[in-house]
């Protein structure tokens, strides 16, 4: 049979004197913190065109008022990791609004838009196992990890998680609570699951089941996020080993200030400081609780004081930020 197209019957050196030269170009769209992007800038046939950040005035024309208003009452660098295609384009389908407009729930907010737009919850997704990969990269000091290293250090992270569980002695309330907290963590022992949570929220792929976290102030948020979770289900080992940043204590307030700390909940980290000898967790609480103002009690900021005296690490940095909180910037509120 001949074939319809006598071109197809030409040699292909021949096809290609035959059909005119042209130029062809090609354009991409690549953050500029790509690792290797430079070699990409320095070959004599790229052109590079950086694109404008988007401003208070554009996201005025894009965002609905309340949001808009709320972008732009805050300050850099908060502001600039809100003003990304994938926040905004999440925002203008956000039908409500922060708890409050502090910058810690307005970034809950747009975090929590964004996985509404990526349709997480189909997957039984939400904002808790999306911090735990936060912390996994915070607490190993990297930008860039695969998903299997991500998924065995989950495993390890919620193997803690089930052993404190198995320990708690809660009513029906906390123990709900605790064990839904437990659930929707361990989504990020699932391949499928936690890939998902990557290439559709904060993260992007740069090799074969590797992934960059795209900005260092959002994996903050995140590690918030976690601090909260740890603290309002007292599970004090997780406190361990790592320190936080002033900013994760304040924030992490923000995020608790329906909490109240009695004395039975500073005995119970002190015993998992004790058992475990980490000088870290009374640390980090004691720093949490100087800096937030998280309401706790006259006889928990006692047992706090003779714990950290009876610690020389401690009582030099730790305690020494707890009591000049306490007393000069009232954030410390006893109730005797």
């Amino acid at each position: 049979m001949q074939s319809p197209i006598p071109e197809a019957r030409l040699l292909p050196r021949q096809l290609h004197q035959l059909r005119p030269q042209r130029l062809i170009r090609a354009l991409t769209a690549i953050g500029e913190s790509l690792f290797g992007i430079e070699l990409l800038q320095n070959r004599d046939s790229t052109e590079t065109l950086q694109l404008a950040p988007l401003g208070t005035e554009t996201i005025s024309k894009i965002l609905p008022a309340k949001w808009a208003n709320l972008i732009a009452a805050i300050n850099e660098p908060d502001r600039s990791i809100l003003l990304t295609p994938l926040v905004v384009s999440a925002l203008r389908r956000s039908t409500s609004t922060p708890a409050s407009a502090s910058i810690t729930q307005v970034l809950r907010e747009a975090a929590e838009s964004v996985i509404r737009w990526n349709n997480f919850a189909l997957r039984h997704l939400s904002l808790e196992p999306l911090a735990l990969v936060g912390w996994i990269y915070y607490r190993r000091f990297r930008r860039e990890l695969t998903v299997s290293e991500i998924k065995i250090a989950a495993g390890e992270v919620i193997a803690g998680w089930r052993s404190h569980r198995e320990t708690r002695v809660d009513t029906d309330t906390q123990a709900h609570a605790l064990g839904d907290c437990v659930e929707r963590l361990s989504a990020c022992t699932h391949d499928s699951k936690l890939e998902f949570m990557l290439r559709r929220s904060f993260f992007f792929p740069t090799t074969v089941n590797t992934f960059l976290l795209s900005n260092e102030a959002w994996r903050d948020f995140l590690v918030t996020f976690y601090l909260s979770l740890c603290i309002r289900h007292e599970h004090a080992s997780e406190l361990g080993g790592t320190a936080f940043r002033v900013d994760h204590f304040e924030r992490a307030g923000d995020l608790l200030g329906d909490m109240e700390i009695d004395d039975g909940f500073i005995l119970r980290f002190i015993d998992t400081a004790n058992r475990t000898g980490d000088p870290f967790i009374l640390g980090n609480l004691g720093s949490f609780l100087g800096i937030s103002r998280i309401p706790i009690s006259g006889a928990a900021s006692d047992a706090l004081v003779a714990a950290c005296e009876g610690n020389i690490q401690l009582s030099k940095s730790t305690w020494t930020l707890f009591s000049i909180n306490s007393s000069s910037c009232g954030t410390l509120i006893r109730q005797d």
